[in-house]
């Protein structure tokens, strides 16, 4: 049978028996203490340096790891270099939170920052472990007595633990941790000691935000305490960087724990944790996420990095509000019949009752955790749950959530404008009608603390009218003189003045004022005379009366007009193509005079004047107008070759030739040579504009399959598109123009 460590012992060089768990026995290996990495990545130095420490840790752990288990736990208790080490690395070790963990570092320094990280993890997994084999064991109850004894294991070291193992190892660090807590009870006291001074840092994050004070504004003040003129707007960078980090720190670590040992849950509910953990929520959060919009710092990156910071905050604090509720109430509702369940709903029901004044609270839990899906597990379970009391939470959490909340996909329909409630239905439930004025009631006040801030910030006319009727509305009897006072004594707070009136805790500014004072209206402002201009121009883009910045570019100084650029020739080359197309063609019209067409003889009869009845009244014959007509005709066509005889001899002569060898009295020429003289005309007339011969257009290319050029094509183009000038498509026009000659 395997005899347990602690009972076990040796025989030493001088060949005393002494147990096997004794100082002597202990190796010499000099553990040095662990550092976090250099900030400063350009400096080769100091990484060097760090690199070699990391160096030694892990050689030093390596030897440690290999040796054997009576050795081993001989060295854990009684070395307190040992210690030095563990408790540097868990403190140091860069979080996965941390900017230093998104350090650029080489491959080579993160090797070795994993490899002490792993063999830190293995050195804490063989101290919490009591029986490594059947023959290497120690007795759980004497165990425990070593590790608390001789400080192996904290409750600081175990949260380090969580945040530092968590993620990766959540399963094997569970079970480290039971077993720590399983095999010495005392830590749970220890736990149990631990939780006030996490209120008290809880405290002391309000007090650094200058928060302390805000809420309390009838409660005396501690003497040597003065208010301070800094805000989280005006205090240094650095500090207000500090409690971002600090407040992340503390969230983060809280939520690991509680996911590694969820029976530290109970302890944190034993003093109403999660109720004093909604109302720092409420006062803290708003605040620095305000501080967020409105500091100024030296980059965006670094503004992302604090949005990033109070986001991961935002989460760690709800995730830990979720896990104590899930633990305490709803998992035991769970596991318990209907009658064991009872004090767990009760207990619940209590809980979420105690944080429903912490509306953003509520908003942002709501956003994350959905209060719909605890309803469902209450409808599913055995147990019995005042529906009245559970509706009237879910009405607030919705309530809250329409106010403050966001989520980008809403799980039901949405409203008309605006945000909805967690469930997606556009208002509250059918069955709060029955409260009549008090929900609506309660909606404005909600609506009107959202628009006015707790700083006493001026409200406009508007805003002030809407505060005095909610709060006359409940309170009927006070004046509204009464009422606007104590609302711009009170921040503009309608719930706070309210609240202050019920519980007769007003300020000593207000005891003495008479309660039924009424309003005092004032006097309309005289109209200023700016406003009252009467101009064409008023209100344009030049007008600085009413604008505050004017575009400068649009106003001209100096002449009336700028100087014409006449190099620009951009107008030139715009008309160049116009020229080109339509300057140089010659397009006939009804204006033109062709010289080759005037002694052309019009063979088709003129009828266009023969049904005028003219020169019915002469007194000429038939014969004599007949005589007239052809002497008109015939010196018209022999125009220029007349004869210097008299007409009436001429006449008498008879047919005659002419010198030059055709008829003198030859009325009609040859079609075909007028056409033929008139084309040589026109060619001439061609040549001496300097176009040379016509240009051909080869329409025809080559034979169907054999591909065609590109300038076939483009006259194929051309023809058909200008068809209608040419061939027979302009019968009318030239029959018009026959006439006309």
């Amino acid at each position: 049978m395997s005899v347990p460590l602690d009972e076990k012992h040796v025989t030493d060089s001088k060949s005393e028996t002494i147990p096997a768990l004794h100082p002597s026995r202990i190796e010499s290996i000099n553990f040095v203490s662990y550092k976090p990495p250099p900030l400063d990545t350009s400096d080769q130095a100091q990484y060097g340096e760090w690199m070699e420490r990391l160096q030694f840790i892990a050689e030093d752990l390596h030897q440690l790891l290999q040796q054997p288990h009576d050795i081993f736990w001989c060295q854990v208790v009684f070395d307190e270099k040992i210690h030095l080490l563990l408790d540097s690395y868990l403190r140091y070790a860069p979080r996965s939170f941390d900017v230093v963990y998104r350090l650029d570092l080489p491959d080579r320094y993160k090797e070795k920052q994993n490899e002490v990280h792993r063999l830190i993890f293995l050195t804490l997994l063989r101290m919490a472990t009591h029986k490594e084999s059947k023959e290497n064991l120690i007795t759980p109850k004497i165990f425990g007595d070593i590790l608390y004894e001789n400080f192996l294991f904290d409750v600081p070291k175990m949260l380090d633990m969580s945040i530092l193992y968590g993620r990766g190892n959540s399963q094997i660090l569970s079970k480290m941790v039971n077993n720590i807590f399983t095999q010495q009870p005392k830590y749970e006291d220890d736990l149990r000691a631990t939780v006030p001074t996490i209120l008290h840092v809880f405290d002391n994050v309000i007090a650094k935000c200058r928060l302390d004070n805000e809420n309390s504004a009838t409660e005396p003040k501690k003497l040597g305490k003065g208010e301070s003129a800094d805000t989280l707007v005006t205090i240094a960078t650095s500090d207000f960087q500090d409690i971002l980090f600090y407040l992340t720190d503390i969230g983060e670590t809280l939520a690991s724990f509680m996911e590694i040992y969820p029976k530290a849950c109970q302890i944190f509910h034993e003093f109403s944790f999660e109720q004093k953990l909604a109302n720092f929520y409420e006062q803290v959060i708003p605040e620095l996420a305000e501080a967020v919009k409105e500091r100024t710092f030296d980059d965006i990156s670094h503004r992302h990095l604090m949005k990033q910071k109070l986001h991961q905050s935002k989460g760690s604090l709800k995730k830990i509000f979720n896990l104590i509720i899930t633990h305490t109430c709803i998992q035991p509702i769970l596991e318990h019949n209907k009658k064991e369940s009872e004090p767990y709903v009760e207990d619940f029901l209590h809980t979420m009752t105690s944080v429903l004044g912490e509306r953003r609270f509520l908003a942002d839990y709501e956003s994350s955790y959905s209060f719909q899906d605890i309803m469902d597990i209450f409808d599913q379970s055995e147990c019995s749950v005042d529906e009245e009391r559970l509706h009237y939470i879910k009405n607030a959490v919705n309530t809250a959530f329409a106010t403050f909340g966001k989520r980008k996909k809403p799980s039901g329909a949405t409203t008309t404008g605006g945000r909805t409630s967690p469930d997606g239905s556009p208002g509250p439930p059918d069955d709060q009608g029955a409260m009549g004025g008090a929900y609506g009631v309660q909606i404005i006040l909600i609506l009107l603390q959202e628009r006015c801030t707790a700083t006493g910030a001026s409200v406009s006319p508007i805003e002030l009218d809407s505060m005095i009727i909610a709060v006359k509305d409940l309170l009927p009897d006070l004046g509204e003189g009464f009422i606007e006072i104590a609302l711009e004594e009170l921040s503009y707070n309608v719930e706070r003045v309210i609240n202050c009136i019920l519980e007769e805790k007003l300020p000593p500014s207000l005891i003495e004022i008479d309660r039924t004072l009424p309003r005092q209206m004032a006097a309309p402002e005289p109209e200023l005379l700016v406003e009252t201009r009467r101009n064409i121009y008023d209100g344009d883009e030049f007008d600085i009366f009413r604008n505050d910045k004017i575009d400068m570019s649009k106003i001209h100084k100096g002449k009336k007009e700028e100087k014409a650029v006449f190099r620009d020739k951009n107008l030139i080359k715009e008309l160049k193509p116009t020229y080109d197309a339509y300057g140089s063609m010659y397009v006939e019209n009804m204006y033109d005079k062709n010289v080759e067409y005037d002694d052309l003889y019009e063979d088709e009869y003129d009828d266009t004047y023969d049904t005028n009845n003219v020169g019915a009244d002469d007194a000429d014959s038939a014969d004599e107008l007949m005589s007239k007509r052809l002497q008109f005709r015939t010196d018209r066509v022999l125009q220029g070759k007349e004869d210097d005889d008299d007409d009436n001899a001429e006449r008498d002569a008879g047919p005659s030739t002419h010198p030059d060898g055709w008829k003198k009295n030859q009325f009609v020429a040859d079609p075909a040579k007028l056409r033929e003289a008139a084309a040589q005309r026109y060619a001439a007339k061609v040549a001496r504009r300097g176009g040379g011969q016509p240009r051909k257009y080869d329409v025809q290319g080559q034979a169907k399959g054999q591909g065609q050029s590109g300038d076939v094509l483009k006259n194929r183009a051309y023809k058909e598109k200008h068809k209608t000038a040419r061939a027979n498509h302009n019968r009318r026009d030239m029959s018009d123009r026959k006439r006309r000659v």
